[in-house]
C-alpha cells in the first residue's frame, strides 16, 4: 500500500518549499521517496529548485539512501539513522546521516512524549512523528510542517539574508594575516601562514588507488612542481582558472564539477580536495564565514576552502577566490560550507575582535 503526505517548508514565517513524501514497501523494508521544490533567489535571480532522494529503510535505520537532481546523483548504503525522515528507536547515541555530504556522525537523541530532540554539527534540533510519520521538524530558522496539499505558491527566498553576519567596513581584510573573532561567545583566532614558515618538503608518492582522470588533472595542475608548497598554489590556481564561478543549488562532487566546469565554493572545495588527494596531500573541506562586501554590504558571509596538511600545519588555501594560504578573514565553523550554514541558522553568534 502506498500514500503519500505532504510538507510546506518555512523559513521566518515565509513558505519557501514543498516537499512530496511517497511510502511505499520493497519485500520487508519501507521505502519513501521525496521529491522537494525551492523557491530561492540566487545571484540576483529567482529560481525554482528540484531535487529527489529515495531511501529504504528497517527498524527505524536507512540501509539505502540516494539523492538526485538536474546536476548530479549520489548513493549510500550503511545503517544510519536520518533525523527529519525517520523516529529513532529510542534515546542514545545515534549514527546520524547527514543527507547533503553522506557522512555519518554520532549524535545524542533524546525521545520522550512524543518530541524527539537531537543535537549536532547544525546545532540543537527537535521533530515530531505519528504513526504515518513526520508531523514537524524544527532546526534552527528552519521549519517543516505537514499540510494537506501543496502550498498555492512559493516565496522566494535569498538565503545569504539569512546567514550573512553585518559588520563594519574592514579595510585590508583580504590580506589580514591575524584575525581575531568570538563565536557563541568563545574567542577564536585565525592566523594566516606565510609560506616561509610552512617547511619545504618534496612531495609525496601519489596514491596507487587514486581516480585516472582526477591523476590526470592533477599531474597537468602541477606540472614540473616536486615541492608540496608550489603544488599547492599551482593546484588552487587550477580550480580557480577551470571552474566557473556559478552558484550551485546542492552540491556537485569532484568530478561532475570539472566535468561542468562550474560550481561555487563548495565545488571548488571539493575539486581542491579531489586533486590534493591524488597527488598525495592530505587535504579536507571546511565551511564558515568570510569577509566581503558583498550584496548585503560588508559582513561575513557562507563560504567554504579547504586546509592542507604540510610539514604538521594546516594550511588554509581558498581556492574559490584564489588564494595560497588564505588570509584570516576566514572564520571556520564546520567542515563543509552545509555544516556551517546549520550553525548559523541555529543562531550562532559570530563577532569580528580585529583584522590586521
Amino acid at each position: 500500500m502506498q500514500h503519500t503526505l505532504h510538507y510546506a517548508i518555512e523559513i521566518e514565517g515565509r513558505t519557501v518549499g514543498h516537499e512530496e513524501r511517497s511510502l511505499g514497501s520493497d519485500g520487508d523494508a519501507t521505502v519513501m521517496v521525496r521529491r522537494r521544490t525551492w523557491s530561492l533567489v540566487l545571484d540576483g535571480q529567482t529560481r525554482r529548485v528540484l531535487g529527489a532522494s529515495r531511501l529504504t529503510h528497517r527498524d527505524g535505520l536507512v540501509g539505502h539512501y540516494q539523492r538526485w537532481s538536474v546536476d548530479s546523483a549520489r548513493t549510500w548504503s550503511g545503517q544510519a539513522w536520518m533525523p527529519d525522515a525517520l523516529p529513532p528507536p529510542a534515546s542514545g547515541l545515534r549514527p546520524v546521516l547527514d543527507p547533503w555530504t553522506l557522512t555519518v556522525e554520532p549524535v545524542h537523541v533524546t525521545v520522550q512524549d512524543g518530541l524527539v530532540a537531537w543535537t549536532g554539527s547544525g546545532g540543537p534540533a527537535q521533530a515530531t512523528f505519528d504513526e504515518t510519520g513526520l508531523v514537524r521538524a524544527a532546526q534552527g530558522a528552519i521549519r517543516v510542517r505537514r499540510v494537506d496539499a501543496p502550498p498555492a505558491q512559493l516565496e522566494p527566498f535569498d538565503p545569504v539574508s539569512l546567514l550573512v553576519v553585518p559588520v563594519s567596513p574592514q579595510a585590508g581584510a583580504r590580506r589580514s594575516l591575524v584575525g581575531r573573532f568570538t563565536v557563541d561567545g568563545r574567542p577564536l583566532r585565525v592566523d594566516a601562514p606565510l609560506w616561509m614558515e610552512v617547511p619545504a618538503l618534496a612531495l609525496p608518492e601519489p596514491p596507487s588507488d587514486a581516480d585516472p582522470d582526477l591523476a590526470q588533472r592533477a599531474s597537468e595542475a602541477i606540472g614540473d612542481a616536486i615541492e608540496q608548497r608550489k603544488a599547492v598554489e599551482r593546484l588552487v590556481a587550477y580550480v580557480r582558472a577551470n571552474l566557473e564561478q556559478q552558484v550551485t543549488p546542492g552540491s556537485l562532487d569532484a568530478t561532475e564539477a570539472l566535468r561542468a566546469g562550474r560550481g561555487d565554493c563548495d565545488e571548488a572545495a571539493a575539486v581542491f580536495v579531489a586533486l590534493a588527494d591524488a597527488v598525495g596531500l592530505e587535504a579536507r573541506a571546511v565551511g564558515g564565514l568570510v569577509y566581503a562586501d558583498g550584496a548585503m554590504g560588508p559582513g561575513l558571509y557562507p563560504h567554504a576552502w579547504a586546509t592542507v596538511r604540510i610539514g604538521g600545519r594546516e594550511v588554509p588555501v581558498d581556492p574559490g577566490l584564489g588564494q595560497a594560504p588564505a588570509d584570516a578573514s576566514h572564520v571556520p565553523l564546520g567542515g563543509s560550507a552545509a555544516e556551517a550554514a546549520a550553525r548559523l541558522t541555529s543562531g550562532a553568534s559570530v563577532r569580528i575582535v580585529e583584522l590586521r
